[in-house]
């Protein structure tokens, strides 16, 4: 966090379509919509209709081809 309380964005984010992308979720409550973790302070892909998934649940289930190295903490 920067002194004006704002957050670097460095981060890794990636777009694969207009609705899926992945990115690092800094502050919003979100939990994973298939195994309900707690997302705050991790990556997470955002799909369609508002299912935001963690990275394992993502790549279980085909959404992602695999998980990006840079996404691995």
């Amino acid at each position: 966090m920067r002194s004006d309380g704002k957050y670097e964005r460095g981060t890794f984010s990636k777009k694969f379509t207009n609705f899926k992308k992945i990115y690092y979720n800094h502050t919003r409550e979100i939990i994973c919509f298939n195994c309900g973790v707690d997302l705050k302070e991790s990556y997470v892909v955002s799909a369609n209709r508002h299912r935001i998934r963690c990275l394992n649940c993502a790549h279980r289930l085909k959404i992602i081809p695999d998980i990006p190295q840079e996404c691995i903490l």
